[in-house]
């Protein structure tokens, strides 16, 4: 997994209201965080002041304060993922930041930024409106960052690139795009006039893993990630541009975003009426969700890890929601009679001496001694995902924001039950 090597210097910037540059005297208080500080000699003509932060468990960064208040571009909180609904207006008063870096330590880059999120949430304290990665174009609040630092698990491969979707009626998305993957030295990709239901769920992040593997770039033919499914096409964005249907070339904005991209299409032998040039994939427009991704061992490890992580918040947030009775489901990984290992799903039913209590709900393909409706006691270090399902957000892995919601309308929820019931 070449990806995973940081490589390039990784930054970001805290924003803050008002345009009055802090002082530096104002951070002497991280040293309580066990931070330890140095004012820089030089900090560079364009910044006011510098300090290099050094933490014996995180390494170390360095906070600049440019001399002139710059209000960073809030363009990307039309976008904005894992935001509530009312923090992107509150973002968006931001008119000053300071700028955060670190130099790369040759390691696992999602590991990398999860230790400049910790610097840039101690930096942040109470004052902060957010922390913004450029790489991924993504806002992090304190309450996000507070979501993410509680445990130790690697970011999730979705916090190191962004989607954005562009609808020309506001619901039907005709172009579905990403940022950030270019960067780590893979490709972004475009989608045109897919369905609402394919670029949902897992199907993103596995064309994501596939593209940071390298399986998807220019000139890769007949990309099978899809159980059941055609495979696509990976086309240069350039040349997709050139000689793409003028109705779907028309759909993408071709300013500034041709480079390390490519657009998912049809294999030739799927193109009708003669067609020789590049046709945007039609596998993406059915009105239908995917069936199981095809992630990579590497790709399902790094899942994996990240959910056994995590984990020990399911028994904590079961017990928070209990009242609402929202079904949680933990996927566990078991060997299949053929010698591979099959993921299945069971409904999360407590723990019985340090055991997961579940109860399976699917039938398993390889796998002649379980069936669906089996209940029993599971390893917690085989749990290979998690989620709980609710109405106001993902409880999952990778994002804590439905949790969050409703510990701040539990009361409006409980009316809403009521009035459903």
């Amino acid at each position: 997994m070449d990806w995973l090597r940081s490589e390039s210097r990784i930054g970001g910037s805290i924003l803050y209201k008002g345009t009055s540059l802090p002082k530096i005297d104002k951070f002497v208080a991280l040293q309580s965080l066990g931070l330890e500080l140095a004012r820089l000699k030089d900090p560079g003509e364009r910044n006011a002041w510098g300090l290099s932060l050094r933490h014996p468990d995180w390494g170390k960064a360095y906070l600049y304060c440019p001399k002139k208040a710059v209000a960073p571009s809030t363009d990307d909180l039309v976008f904005a993922y894992g935001l509530a609904p009312d923090e992107p207006e509150e973002i968006g008063r931001s008119g000053m930041s300071l700028l955060l870096a670190m130099k790369p330590q040759g390691g696992n880059v999602l590991e990398e930024r999860k230790t400049l999120m910790r610097f840039g949430r101690a930096v942040m304290g109470d004052d902060g409106l957010a922390f913004y990665d450029p790489g991924a174009m993504r806002y992090w609040t304190a309450p996000a960052l507070d979501d993410e630092l509680i445990h130790d698990a690697a970011l999730d491969v979705e916090s190191i690139f962004c989607v954005h979707a562009v609808t020309a009626d506001g619901q039907t998305p005709s172009w579905v795009h990403t940022h950030g993957l270019g960067e780590l030295g893979a490709y972004d990709f475009d989608i045109i006039n897919p369905s609402r239901e394919r670029v949902s769920g897992d199907a993103i992040r596995a064309i994501a893993f596939s593209t940071l593997e390298g399986h998807v770039e220019p000139g890769v033919t007949d990309i099978g990630l899809f159980m059941g499914e055609p495979g696509f096409d990976a086309v240069d964005a350039a040349e997709f541009d050139r000689v793409g249907p003028p109705k779907e070339v028309e759909v993408r904005d071709t300013a500034d975003h041709t480079e390390r991209r490519v657009v998912l299409c049809d294999p030739p032998k799927r193109r009708i009426f003669g067609r020789s040039g590049p046709k945007a994939s039609s596998v993406f427009q059915k009105a239908k969700d995917f069936g199981p991704c095809a992630f990579s061992e590497s790709a399902t490890d790094l899942m994996a890890d990240r959910a056994a992580k995590t984990f020990h918040l399911v028994p904590e947030i079961a017990e928070d929601l209990a009242e609402f009775e929202f079904p949680t489901l933990v996927k566990i990984g078991y060997d299949t009679d053929g010698g591979s290992i099959e993921h299945l799903w069971f409904e999360y039913r407590g723990m019985r001496n340090g055991q997961i209590d579940g109860e399976l709900v699917n039938q398993p393909f390889d796998i002649a001694s379980m069936n669906q409706g089996d209940r029993g006691l599971h390893d917690p270090g085989r749990v290979s995902d998690w989620q709980t399902m609710n109405p106001a957000g993902p409880i999952n892995p990778r994002s804590l924001m439905g949790w969050r919601a409703i510990q701040a309308n539990k009361d409006k929820l409980r009316e809403m039950m009521r009035g459903g019931a």
